[in-house]
Formats: structure tokens, sequence, C-alpha cells
């Protein structure tokens, strides 16, 4: 695999002949092989793409159009935010609302959509 030098082409990488690959599976497989890594895929990839994007509070838009997937459906359906990361969002407003963050994020940990139950 080599990367294509040409700005000429629509193509990122390439074969010895020039031309794009159809698939990448036997490359990323030899890679994953290659730095030890297990129950990997490209898929796998684009979910921890979009993910880490939208906890890094980039708009789902602009998720969409990095990702290049067609709806912001599909975007909402990669992009998952962890537990951390909503337990933080909690804390945020916890905070605003002068609350110990503390006892509002083990009320949100033990009823994550009951957001109401919050006082």
């Amino acid at each position: 695999m080599r990367l294509q030098q040409s700005s000429h082409s629509k193509w990122v990488f390439v074969n010895q002949h020039g031309r794009p690959y159809r698939s990448i599976q036997k490359l990323f497989q030899a890679a994953c092989r290659n730095a030890g890594l297990s129950n990997l895929t490209p898929h796998t990839l684009q979910h921890t793409f979009a993910s880490r994007l939208a906890m890094a509070g980039v708009d789902l838009r602009t998720i969409q159009e990095l990702g290049g997937w067609k709806s912001l459906r599909m975007v909402k359906r990669y992009a998952h935010l962890n537990a951390k990361h909503k337990q933080e969002a909690v804390e945020k407003i916890a905070t605003l609302f002068g609350h110990n963050s503390c006892s509002v994020s083990q009320r949100y940990s033990q009823h994550p959509f009951n957001i109401a139950s919050i006082s």
C-alpha cells in the first residue's frame, strides 16, 4: 500500500498500479496483527471516530461531513457518549444551580433516564 502523491486523484490509498483498493480488510487485518490488536474492525473505528468527536464537543453536522454519513440519523447511531461524559454533563448543570455535583451524579447514575428526579 502506498499513499497517492498526486492531488489529481480522488483516491488516497492506491496499489502499485495506481488503482484504488477495492477492500482494505486484508490490509487492516495485517496492520492489527502487526500492532498486536484483536477484535478490531474498520467499523469499530468509525464508531470511535464519531464518538470521540461528539465527546470533544464537535457538532453533529460537522461529524456527518467528516465521517461521510449521508444523514444525521446515521451520525447519531455512530456517535455514542460514554458514561463519564454524561456524568460530567450533569455535573455542569448541577454546579450552575449550586447543587452538590457528587450527589447529583450519584442519583443520575442510578436513574439515567429520569433527569426530572434531580432536585
